[in-house]
């Protein structure tokens, strides 16, 4: 079946590539119409081939799929991928993006590739430095096309500066090995390093790439060639764009540390008073820092002045307290000997309103009390005593008194008086 649809293909890929004939009719432009490029059918054949999982015909369909589609950097950049990871072969994938920055010469991506590698080849370099030079003279004329201030311009002198900084890193990499020259290697980086960090553009966006390359080329220095008077020559030009910054003097500081060791102590010591000047995001940091550095490194009499130093200067910047005035109201003038007296009978009347409110409760209160207790001494009272059995003469009337009990009106007053005398009290309340 593959077979199949491989011959099929390829048939289709020789009709199409065969010349077409110029005929001029009226027609519908529909799918049907379309002949499928010969592009097309490359990338069908390319997809099959991948699926068989054959090297040798994969490496053929990428072959006739960047024939067919020469400026894709895509496909180039696949073809370059397969050879290198899949078959293992660094040489010839250089050969094959040879191929491609021939195609493609204003490609920063296919550059940066080929450099690595070539790199990886196991190439000399003499032929770094000539892939770096080939590669700096295709950007730079094809960043010379666009206007300086265009954001393709701006990723045009990135690109540049990114393949000037991978080179100083294959030549640490190559001072680092026995069979190169370690002086030639330092000094081409350095050249390297030099030209990624000239620019003539005083755009802030270029700006933070050359200081972005001036750090590099500090840590190159120090923490590769371990060379003490290039780390600080690279650092002073750093700090001379961010040098206000705390992260920026303490990686100038590390690496000054580091690859002057123990004889770097003067050196680092004047480099800590210089950034505690100079440094304004995180300035106290930077004075523990110090302090830390003396304690570490320097003498006992250094430390203590150090911190005596330090704890002079943090009592002299303590914040004098200020104490919070009392608002004022509307029309009230303020005097330095004290309120008013119109100000003082105000704060006294309101200080006094809350306890004569309260008195007045409490009394309304006990008042009902009283009434309460004076209804239930006269319901008492009203109560009659048992009768005495009268004469058969006068028992009707006895039974029928002449006249209402005195007993019911005192009742009532009284409740009313206790009722009137809770209303008071919670109105007053």
């Amino acid at each position: 079946e593959v077979w199949a649809q491989r011959e099929s293909l390829e048939e289709k890929l020789q009709e199409a590539s065969r010349p077409a004939m110029v005929m001029v009719s009226v027609s519908v432009d529909t799918e049907e119409n379309k002949a499928a490029s010969p592009a097309d059918i490359a990338a069908e054949l390319l997809a099959l081939e991948e699926s068989s999982g054959d090297k040798a015909r994969i490496f053929v369909g990428h072959l006739r799929a960047t024939h067919f589609e020469p400026e894709d950097v895509g496909r180039w950049q696949r073809f370059a991928k397969f050879v290198s990871s899949t078959m293992k072969d660094h040489g010839r994938a250089a050969e094959v993006l040879e191929r491609a920055v021939r195609r493609c010469p204003g490609s920063a991506e296919l550059w940066l590739q080929l450099q690595i590698e070539v790199e990886a080849s196991g190439a000399g370099l003499q032929q770094l430095q000539d892939v770096r030079d080939r590669g700096l003279l295709a950007l730079q004329s094809h960043d010379g096309k666009a206007a300086k201030s265009s954001p393709e311009a701006l990723s045009g002198r990135a690109a540049t500066q990114e393949l000037l900084l991978q080179h100083a890193d294959a030549c640490r990499r190559c001072a680092g090995s026995k069979t190169s020259d370690a002086d030639a290697a330092w000094a081409d980086m350095r050249k390297s390093l030099m030209l990624a960090a000239e620019s003539k553009d005083a755009t802030e966006e270029a700006a933070g790439l050359t200081c972005q390359v001036l750090l590099h080329w500090m840590k190159l220095e120090a923490y590769g060639a371990q060379d003490l008077d290039a780390t600080i020559a690279a650092g002073r030009r750093l700090m001379q764009k961010w040098g206000s910054f705390y992260n920026v003097w303490s990686s100038f500081l590390t690496a000054a540390r580091h690859c002057g060791g123990s004889k770097s102590y003067s050196t680092v010591q004047g480099l800590y008073k210089e950034a505690m000047a100079e440094v304004s995001d995180y300035p106290s940091q930077v004075k523990s820092d110090y302090l830390q550095f003396e304690r570490e490194c320097g003498t006992l009499q250094g430390w203590l002045s150090a911190k005596e130093a330090l704890q002079a200067e943090a009592s002299a910047a303590k914040p004098v307290t200020v104490t919070a005035e009392e608002p004022q109201g509307k029309g009230e003038k303020r005097s330095d000997s004290g309120p008013s007296q119109p100000q003082q009978a105000k704060r006294q009347r309101q200080n006094q309103a809350p306890e004569t409110a309260a008195a007045k409760a409490a009394a309304a209160v006990a008042e009902a009390k009283q009434a309460l207790a004076a209804a239930k001494q006269a319901k008492a009272a009203a109560k009659p005593a048992a009768p005495v059995k009268p004469a058969a003469a006068d028992a009707k009337a006895v039974a029928k008194p002449a006249g209402k009990p005195a007993a019911p009106d005192a009742k009532a007053s009284a409740k009313s008086a206790a009722k009137t005398a809770a209303a008071d009290a919670k109105a007053v309340a």
